[in-house]
């Protein structure tokens, strides 16, 4: 009996093993088989192959209110010459302006508007930062770094000076054919004092002043402005930032991002939903949590309440404003490992966004999702430190932005042209 049992005991293991074998087996096969599937897939699939275009939509989650707005302020737009004023805040992404600058192209060319320019700006040269390629900046004074928060406003920096001859010039350049002419400039302030207004030496009209901002309407188009504190003062100005547009323009496409800027960093500007309300934008669109992300010690809950606080500001402050929040891309932390924490800031957005009606542009499903960062540095579209995309990438990021974004309307623009765009440059 017991050598009855010791050879279907025998038998069993035998079977249990063969099954093992031929798993492994399976394994080893396929493995090879599904690497040049993958290869050959490289090789002689479609350009961005990697990119899903059929993630690429601006979702509202069933918030019909929310998605006819945003069609409406589009095909308004296009249709019948209303105006369209965006602002885009974010971080480094948002600051260099290779992302916005391409979107506010590519919106202008839809809406054959020739006028567009800048909108929103900062000298970052003044501050010692990066600026936008078309932005020049130059100064006469002495002009300090504000560093106190409860003092900055939503370009996130500020400068000061007690010079009785402080200046600063701010020029843009073209943009392709756009000469980015502007004839009306509001300049973001504060002072210790009443007497100190600042004003452009262009000739000009004051035609507005609140509390935190004076509007000029300049005698004729500039692609240039110099604004000065008034003479024989010692008083102190603050500039927070400059709004160029011009009043025959359809499109507004306003960007304020600051390197290392997180959701906290937004919250801690004392002055930013009082510059954003004199703004005064249709659309907000928010492309933050790379670098709430982009740490050891992630507090998922505090990102989650951080982010709710900030999209409560911007509501309460236009409340009849649409808001699309951006998801962070893939990245890699410290240019080597993948950073878990990217998925969770990217599902508590999508979970803020749903509780507060507000649109999402998943970027990180676009891109391709986890892992998906080496495949555009492959494809020589992100910085080296595989945490920023660069120039190209960006302009890629802008295109499929731009197509989700004329996803809303019927003038839907076929996705093909992002790839033949991105081909034949």
């Amino acid at each position: 009996m017991q050598a009855k049992n010791s050879i279907k005991q025998a038998r069993i293991i035998g079977i249990f093993i063969g099954i093992i074998v031929a798993l492994v087996g399976v394994v080893l096969i396929l493995s090879p088989f599904d690497m040049l599937k993958k290869t050959q897939q490289r090789k002689t699939d479609e350009p961005l192959w990697f990119v899903r275009l059929d993630q690429n939509s601006i979702s509202t989650y069933g918030a019909k209110n929310l998605e006819s707005n945003l069609k409406t302020l589009l095909t308004d737009a296009k249709e019948n010459n209303s105006k369209l004023s965006i602002m885009h805040i974010g971080d480094s992404h948002i600051q260099a302006d290779f992302f916005t600058g391409h979107t506010r192209k590519l919106l202008a060319s839809w809406l054959n508007d020739k006028k567009f320019t800048r909108g929103f700006t900062f000298p970052y040269q003044l501050y010692g930062s990066n600026p936008p390629d078309d932005l020049k900046a130059e100064w006469k004074g002495d002009w300090q770094r504000v560093t106190d928060s409860a003092n900055i406003g939503i370009s996130g920096v500020a400068v000061t000076t007690s010079s009785p001859n402080g200046e600063i010039s701010i020029s843009v350049t073209k943009v392709d054919e756009n000469e980015q002419l502007f004839d009306n400039a509001k300049i973001f302030f504060s002072s210790n004092s009443q007497n100190i207004i600042p004003h452009p030496t262009e000739k000009h009209k004051l035609i507005h002043r609140d509390a935190w901002s004076v509007t000029y309407k300049l005698h004729q188009p500039c692609s240039s402005i110099t604004v000065a504190k008034p003479n024989s003062t010692n008083d102190t100005l603050t500039i927070h930032g400059i709004n160029l547009v011009n009043s025959q323009a359809k499109l507004n496409y306003h960007a304020a991002g600051l390197n290392g800027a997180s959701v906290k960093t937004f919250l801690k500007m004392g002055l930013f939903t009082q510059h954003l309300t004199s703004i005064n934008p249709n659309i907000v669109i928010i492309s933050l949590g790379t670098n709430d992300a982009y740490t050891k010690n992630f507090n998922t809950k505090q990102f989650r309440k951080d982010y709710e606080v900030l999209i409560s500001q911007i509501d309460k402050a236009l409340p009849d404003a649409a808001i699309i929040l951006s998801t962070a891309g893939d990245h890699l932390f410290e240019k080597e490992h993948h950073n878990p924490n990217i998925e969770k800031a990217n599902h508590q957005i999508v979970s803020a966004a749903k509780k507060y009606d507000c649109a999402v542009w998943d970027f990180y499903s676009v891109m391709g999702g986890k892992g998906s960062i080496e495949l555009w540095a492959e494809d020589g579209l992100c910085a080296p430190d595989k945490l920023h995309l660069n120039r190209k990438g960006y302009k890629l990021q802008a295109s499929l932005f731009f197509d989700a974004l004329m996803g809303l309307t019927n003038d839907n623009r076929n996705v093909l042209t992002t790839k033949l765009e991105h081909t034949n440059e």
